[in-house]
């Protein structure tokens, strides 16, 4: 009797160890490989990720969670980026992973992962200049709302008056740029600006007046250059 219970007791051991390790086989997991104070700090960085990680292919990806960048492995022994789905794959690949200094601190993850917020590990640096972006601009680099150009086909000029990375209030391009009498008075009437990219910044860029002759707006040109002391140009918009 007493040897029937340790075979009864064995079964039921064996059975729920099984179990629970089906429990765990069930799981699909990333692999969090690194991690970022910015989406800029990990654009700089962005070579690491060019290393072997024990996967035919690097799908890598990143979310923005806080005010920090999480970086996730995925498997790709399926042909397309998917979570790893058995234990020995997922060791195997982690001990690839962890064996590179930049991933020495890698550890899977079963859930916690946003995946409608993932971003593809190259685009961090467009996640980067994003920051830079002025709250009106648009794609085709023109400011909303503000009227830069005309829209008749007609050639028109304008004179340039500056490139700044911050947005510059109406009596700085007065007081800069000598504006006097009717000038100063209906600054806002004469000024436009569009958009346009220094480096990875996105700048906005002043211009005076709407003239459909060119020599007038050379006219004006010489005008502020001579009130401003500075170098002015004229452009076509």
């Amino acid at each position: 009797m007493r040897t029937l219970s340790l075979f009864f007791m064995l079964f039921l051991f064996c059975f729920s160890t099984q179990d629970s390790f089906a429990q765990v086989e069930d799981k699909s997991y990333v692999i969090q490989i690194a991690t970022f104070s910015s989406w800029d700090a990990m654009a700089k960085k962005q070579e690491i990720f060019y290393a072997n990680t024990g996967t035919a292919d690097n799908y890598i990806f990143a979310e923005k969670v806080g005010k920090r960048i999480k970086v996730y492995l995925f498997d790709s022994s399926q042909g397309d980026a998917s979570r790893f789905y058995t234990r020995k794959r997922l060791n195997e690949v982690l001990k690839v992973v962890k064996a590179n200094p930049n991933f020495k601190d890698a550890f899977p993850r079963s859930e916690g992962v946003n995946f409608e917020n993932l971003t593809y590990y190259a685009d961090a640096a467009n996640k980067a200049t994003e920051k830079n972006y002025p709250q009106e601009f648009s794609q085709d680099f023109t400011a909303k709302g503000v009227a830069s150009s005309d829209d008749s086909g007609s050639e028109w000029y304008k004179v340039q008056l500056g490139v700044y990375k911050e947005a510059k209030s109406m009596d700085f391009i007065a007081h800069n740029y000598g504006f006097t009498g009717v000038n100063k008075d209906h600054v806002e009437d004469f000024v436009s600006h569009d958009f346009t990219r220094v480096n990875k910044n996105i700048c906005r860029r002043y211009y005076f007046g709407n003239y459909n002759s060119k020599a007038m707006a050379m006219l004006k040109k010489k005008e502020l250059e001579k009130s401003s002391k500075r170098k002015l140009m004229v452009v076509k918009r």
